[in-house]
């Protein structure tokens, strides 16, 4: 599987994008058209909560299957899963394979930066597991630290388990705005 590490240009890592093999990967098992409407519903809920207008290029961290490049057209989806991937290009968003704690991008290279879902350790369901939690909080804050590196204005991150639990003490101050289920940081 290819991981696009630091690797120059934009335009360069989208078109070794284009270029992958594809048919490679297995398609991503679609949900239902309305399972996807109310995916994109919470997210314009949780813009509009944050106060976020999305004007500028975007990067879409940790996109899924659906990417909010499909209401901003200056989008990049960004995902580990090359299933992800593949489904957003097949809805013509672009989309790269990526680390998420070692962004492929310069520094300041989007306007904003959005994750709705930020990468946890794998959870237990039966077990209180604090080596788990310490293993997320140093995950959240790599990303975290990445988005910040990688965008110019703002950063928001929207869930909230992360929110209440593994926000990086390193960025408050950083914070503009903070509600149980997101946190805006401003990156300037």
């Amino acid at each position: 599987m290819l991981i696009i590490h630091r690797m120059g240009s934009l335009e360069k890592i989208l078109a070794d994008m284009d270029s992958y093999d594809w048919d490679s990967v297995d398609d991503y098992r679609q949900r239902s058209p309305e399972s996807y409407r109310l995916w994109r519903q919470h997210w314009i809920d949780m813009l509009d909560a944050s106060g976020l207008s999305l004007t500028g290029s975007l990067l879409d961290v940790a996109c899924g299957p659906v990417s909010l490049g499909a209401y901003y057209p200056d989008t990049i989806g960004l995902d580990a899963d090359p299933k992800y991937i593949k489904a957003i290009r097949k809805q013509s968003i672009r989309g790269i394979i990526g680390d998420f704690r070692d962004m492929p991008f310069d520094d300041d290279e989007f306007d904003y930066s959005v994750c709705f879902s930020p990468p946890l350790a794998p959870y237990e369901l039966d077990t209180l597991n604090i080596q788990r939690d310490l293993e997320s909080c140093e995950l959240v804050k790599e990303v975290t630290s990445e988005m910040i590196r990688v965008t110019k204005k703002k950063v928001l991150i929207v869930h909230t388990y992360y929110a209440n639990a593994f926000a990086p003490q390193e960025f408050k101050h950083l914070v503009e705005k903070r509600d149980t289920n997101y946190i805006l940081y401003s990156c300037r």
